[in-house]
């Protein structure tokens, strides 16, 4: 009997473990389950441990937004819960990401391999998640200076080699 609830307790963490997306991901209550079996996944950017490369996990969400991609990165703390996108376009494969001072403040506070990380992790996770050739992104409107970089280009994405 032991063994029995032992492995029952041991597939029950292991379902819980292999389900996708957070508890924000589940339906509303005026929300049907057909709208639940439509899930969309992509792959979310985070910086490993040493700064040289990336971690990738899969997001899952009902409808992908620039505010459903952004929650991701913050839930995984690539980014603070005060950066916010101000503007958000997509065309002919590039999108156009319009972020607030936060965004800026994360970027410029990191040195060289943490900003690549930072910004990294932003550009693949947004270019994953929408099946886009390039993203260029602004800071309330502004050409960003980092100190270490001039973002006034349109990036592709990041590929870090060991």
């Amino acid at each position: 009997m032991k063994k029995f609830l032992c492995g029952l307790l041991i597939a029950a963490a292991m379902l819980g473990l292999a389900a996708c997306g957070k508890a924000d991901d589940h339906p509303k209550e005026d929300e049907t389950v057909e709208s639940v079996s439509q899930l969309q996944t992509y792959r979310v950017y985070l910086p490993n441990d040493n700064a040289d490369g990336f971690v990738v996990e899969t997001a899952c969400t009902a409808v992908i937004s620039a505010e459903t991609v952004l929650r991701e990165l913050k839930n995984r703390e690539v980014l603070p819960a005060a950066v916010t996108v101000n503007g958000f376009r997509m065309d002919n494969g590039l999108i156009t990401l319009d972020f607030n001072q936060a965004f800026a403040d994360v970027v410029c506070a990191m040195g060289t391999s943490g900003e690549l990380m930072i910004v990294g992790s932003v550009v693949n996770t947004f270019l994953d998640a929408f099946q886009a050739e390039t993203v260029y992104f602004t800071v309330d409107g502004q050409i960003l200076e980092s100190g270490h970089t001039v973002y006034d280009f349109a990036m592709p994405f990041f590929s870090v080699e060991p």
